[in-house]
């Protein structure tokens, strides 16, 4: 099975309940599975570590999305207000999603980590990022490391 029909089949499991940990690794993901996914964040409350990574284990990206796209599905993680560590690895993050995230990380008031490695974050994009955590005073580890 492919992960979108994977997270098609787990998606009403995954909505009110306690899952408070949820990663994925190595995965394609495409457009609907990435909005699918990320609208079940809505309901998931209880959500404290999130993990999505889609680097290949040869350095590759597996993630077809663009920052738009991504811009998009981040507002899902507002309703997360348990969030401690938040890990968007190789998702194309760019300008408008991190104004996205700096909407969010207000929100996420117990936020350890962040890591937003393999993106493609330039100097606008961590000026907004600064904007949103400038009142995270409980961040102890930030990874920004392999972006352009």
């Amino acid at each position: 099975a492919n992960l979108a029909e994977i997270i098609y089949k787990l998606g009403p499991a995954m909505k009110n309940n306690s899952i408070t940990h949820f990663e994925v690794y190595e995965c394609h993901l495409g457009v609907p599975e990435a909005t699918f996914l990320f609208n079940t964040f809505r309901d998931m409350n209880s959500l404290e570590e999130l993990c999505i990574d889609c680097e290949e284990e040869e350095g590759g990206v597996l993630a077809h999305l663009d920052d738009d796209d991504m811009a998009g599905c981040i507002p899902s993680l507002a309703a997360c207000t348990g969030m401690r560590s938040l890990k968007l690895r190789c998702l194309n993050i760019s300008t408008n999603s991190s104004a996205a995230l700096r909407g969010v990380f207000p929100r996420m008031a117990t936020l350890r980590v962040l890591v937003l490695r393999g993106n493609s974050l330039d100097d606008n994009c961590t000026r907004l990022l600064a904007q949103g955590l400038s009142g995270c005073k409980q961040i102890q580890s930030l990874d920004l490391s392999d972006n352009r």
